[in-house]
C-alpha cells in the first residue's frame, strides 16, 4: 500500500467541507441532504470530548454507571459544537430548515433522529478522506 493511499486532507478535517449528493459524495440513505462538516478527528472535537469526559464524576466512571443518555449528550454536544457547520436540503413542515447549533444539538440528541446523527457522523468520518488522491493528482497538473 502506498502512503499516498492512506493520507487525508488535514485542512478539510480542521476547516470543513461540504459532503452530499450536490457536492459529489452522497450521504448514504439521505437523498439530497448536504452537510458542511469538519472531520470527527478535528482538534476541537478531541479537546471538547476530553473536557466532557473529565467532568464525569470519578465514581461514575469507576462503577460504570455513566448512562447511555449521558454518552449520547456528550457525543451530540461534540458533533453540534465542533463538527456540523451547516446543512442544506433539510426541510421541516414549513419549508427549508435554517441551520443553527441549538437545532443541530436538539436533532443529534433525539433518539428518533438517529439516522440524522448517523449521517453527521458518516460525513465527519468521510471529510478529508474523500477525493484526497484526486486533489493531489490535480495539483500535479
Amino acid at each position: 500500500m502506498k502512503l499516498s493511499d492512506i493520507m487525508v486532507n488535514a485542512t478539510a478535517i480542521e476547516q470543513g467541507e461540504w459532503i452530499g449528493k450536490a457536492h459529489g459524495t452522497p450521504i448514504p440513505g439521505m437523498g439530497d441532504l448536504c452537510l458542511k462538516v469538519r472531520g470527527t478527528a478535528n482538534s476541537d472535537y478531541r479537546t471538547l470530548m476530553a473536557k466532557l469526559s473529565a467532568a464525569i464524576p470519578r465514581a461514575k466512571k469507576i462503577s460504570g454507571s455513566v448512562t447511555p443518555q449521558e454518552v449520547a449528550e456528550m457525543v451530540a454536544t461534540c458533533l453540534s459544537e465542533t463538527v456540523l457547520l451547516d446543512w442544506s436540503g433539510l426541510d421541516d413542515e414549513n419549508g427549508p430548515l435554517p441551520f443553527s447549533k441549538p437545532m443541530a444539538f436538539k436533532m443529534l440528541v433525539d433518539p428518533r433522529m438517529a439516522p440524522f446523527k448517523d449521517a453527521v457522523e458518516w460525513a465527519g468520518e468521510a471529510v478529508g478522506a474523500i477525493n484526497t488522491a484526486a486533489d493531489e493528482a490535480a495539483a500535479k497538473n
